[in-house]
């Protein structure tokens, strides 16, 4: 038993040895085909470098192989003046491989901006698909009757001017009945009952401006359910938007 359990070990070694061995050659014979491929590219046979380019990425599953696979067709793609694939290539590789970059100083300056501008739109694209997953968000405009709370309010202002004229007046009257000294009895109650008429309405209207200004107050911050409903906010497409409801 422990010697056919040996063995058994023994031919699972064997096999993933075998398994190592073959996979490792698969991968040294798809990056010897990239090779070939950055070769034909360098020798300016563009067509043929995107050509063996697009029919090797898909074999390719080393992480590095692919972006370099990716750059080269990019690259093959802008020399061929095949700008929007050559973008597209370059936005594909980008979304697999985000930090993905080029050398400026190795590629002509047309590569280098069909390559900047898919960055940007891949960018922009980002950008406008997250303001579609944002929710609107909207602020409800509630209509509210202010006539009744202007109206009590403005009394309330209009009263409580009215007192203190009143009481002014009256404090006034009032001193000139004590401080006359006239024998004229006729100018003293004169003086008097301007006083008492004076206090008595500086009081009402006192008290009517302390009754409305509180209910003002109350009705104005009193929220009522409203009958339409107007509402705006940023839609997903980042304008504004406007809707009404009875």
């Amino acid at each position: 038993m422990v010697r056919a359990n040996a063995g058994v070990r023994f031919l699972m070694c064997i096999c993933f040895i075998a398994s190592f061995w073959t996979m490792s050659g698969a991968q040294n014979e798809l990056r010897t085909k990239l090779e070939t491929c950055i070769i034909a590219y360098t020798d300016g046979e563009y067509q043929k470098a995107a050509d063996s380019l697009n029919a090797l990425i898909p074999q390719l599953s080393v992480p590095e192989d692919q972006i370099e696979a990716y750059k080269y067709l990019g690259f093959a793609y802008g020399m061929l003046n095949l700008i929007e694939q050559s973008k597209l290539t370059f936005k594909t590789a980008l979304n697999k491989f985000g930090a993905m970059s080029i050398d400026t100083l190795e590629v002509p300056p047309n590569i280098t901006i069909i390559f900047n501008q898919a960055k940007l739109e891949k960018k922009l694209e980002a950008i406008s698909k997250e303001k579609q997953n944002k929710p609107i968000a909207t602020t409800s405009v509630y209509k509210k009757n202010i006539v009744a709370p202007v109206l009590l309010l403005t009394g309330s202002l209009i009263c409580a001017g009215g007192s203190g004229i009143l009481l002014l007046y009256a404090n006034d009257q009032n001193q000139k009945y004590k401080s006359v000294n006239s024998p004229d009895q006729t100018q003293l109650d004169k003086y008097y009952n301007n006083y008492q008429t004076s206090l008595i309405a500086g009081i009402a209207c006192a008290a009517a401006s302390a009754v409305m200004l509180p209910i003002s107050i109350y009705l104005f911050s009193k929220k009522e359910a409203p009958s339409k409903n107007f509402s705006f906010g940023i839609n997903g497409n980042g304008q504004w938007a406007l809707s009404y409801a009875f």
